[in-house]
């Protein structure tokens, strides 16, 4: 436990954390009283959840959590998911520099520039080592991207705006174009970093250099039972999910039926569905037109096409694709939709702007007296008419509006059938 608690930016500013606990499997956070809604938050470690699983890790936590709070002040929190961390570690999968114009990405955030060749030398230096990326905490816990901690600056973290990346409209966008990082070992590149820092971001590396450099033996393990040999390269393809992109999710699906991104344990069943939205569909599960969504990212093999986003996935990635997780459904189709908060003092406003103009294009304002009410009422009789002239109703109007805006609309008393005895 440390003594002087934590900050959240790491730099010494910002709201800090009174508590700190942790040890190689969990870290947790807490803070003296409550800011916003917030109170605390845990991290599981990447040896506790492939050492015990996802599901009893989390009862693990909570089990601890209840043993530190008598049973009344526990039932009352309230658990919600902050980050997800989704990887496979594939043999035989060594991607280099020169594969970037081989990767397309639905991202829109520009990352660092990719170096030419002859420029790698110097750009490295100023870029890093892609151990400066993964680091950023002691211990157990240097998987962890130090950027992701930032967010907890932001007391209600759940309901912030980010504005990092669009939803889900437009092509793919080749990712040497985007922008990726490249982080080189010697003549080798140890890995590639895209978006980092934003609200969805991937990593590929090296996972057998990265275990050889950070002594995690322990996962060998888990790589010679799926059949790695030493003799074989090893690279991981690793998917963030932050916050942000859950409610963009949620507001895609709709609060009811995206309930379990908010619950960690309802969201540990949906593995497969988050990859799914991150990679691609394989061939097997991908029936939906060409013109939807194709996965956030994926490999492709080179064709004559001019068109990047035509050029067929590589088997590789296919393969990166078919990653089980534990579940037995096709993936659910994921997209995401920034949800439209609209304020009513700012809508009055513009309103009020708007008739100002319209006093000024019409000539109203070299009238003696004019007000706010006159250019009103002179605007309702100029939309009478104009409704009158077109067949407009401005109930049905308004009605429609609403279902676009996805608002419950009550069914029109003219539509009603009464049946008669």
């Amino acid at each position: 436990m440390y003594k002087a608690g934590i900050g959240t930016k790491g730099d010494g500013k910002g709201v800090s954390w009174s508590y700190l606990l942790r040890n190689a499997y969990v870290m947790l956070r807490f803070r003296k009283m409550p800011l916003g809604q917030l109170l605390g938050s845990f991290r599981l470690s990447a040896e506790c959840l492939w050492t015990y699983g996802p599901q009893v890790a989390l009862d693990g936590v909570r089990q601890l959590l209840r043993q530190m709070w008598n049973d009344e002040a526990f039932y009352g929190l309230t658990f919600r998911l902050s980050q997800l961390h989704l990887c496979v570690d594939v043999a035989n999968f060594a991607p280099s520099p020169a594969d970037l114009d081989r990767v397309l990405t639905r991202s829109r955030v520009k990352g660092i520039h990719v170096p030419s060749v002859a420029d790698e030398s110097a750009e490295f230096a100023v870029m890093g080592t892609f151990d400066d990326y993964l680091s950023g905490e002691p211990d157990e816990w240097d998987d962890f991207d130090p950027t992701f901690f930032a967010y907890d600056s932001d007391p209600d973290a759940f309901v912030a705006d980010h504005d990092d990346e669009e939803e889900d409209v437009g092509d793919e966008t080749p990712a040497d174009e985007e922008g990726a990082a490249v982080y080189l070992f010697g003549p080798r590149a140890s890995g590639f970093a895209f978006s980092p820092g934003a609200p969805l971001s991937a990593a590929w590396y090296n996972k057998e250099l990265e275990e050889r450099l950070s002594g995690k033996t322990w996962m060998r393990v888990v790589h010679q039972a799926g059949g790695w040999t030493p003799d074989m390269p090893l690279f991981r393809v690793e998917l963030r999910f932050m916050r942000p992109v859950m409610r963009e999710m949620q507001t895609y699906l709709g609060k009811e039926a995206g309930v379990w991104l908010d619950d960690p344990w309802q969201a540990i069943g949906h593995y497969s569905d988050f990859w799914g939205y991150s990679v691609g569909l394989p061939p097997e599960h991908d029936h939906a037109p060409d013109v939807t969504h194709r996965g956030w990212m994926r490999l492709t093999v080179p064709s004559a096409d001019s068109n990047r986003s035509r050029w067929p996935t590589d088997p590789a990635w296919e393969v990166i694709q078919r990653a089980d997780f534990g579940s037995y459904a096709p993936p659910m189709p994921l997209l995401r939709k920034k949800a439209v908060v609209h304020n009513p003092e700012a809508i009055d406003a513009e309103i009020y702007g708007l008739l100002k103009l319209r006093s000024v294009i019409h000539g109203h304002f070299q009238k003696v007296g004019i007000d706010l009410m006159h250019e009103a009422l002179d605007f309702l009789e100029a939309m009478a008419d104009l409704d009158e002239r077109k067949g407009r109703d401005y109930e049905e109007e308004v009605r429609e509006k609403a279902r676009l805006l996805g608002r419950a609309v009550l069914l029109s008393s003219s539509r009603l059938l009464v049946s008669k005895k």
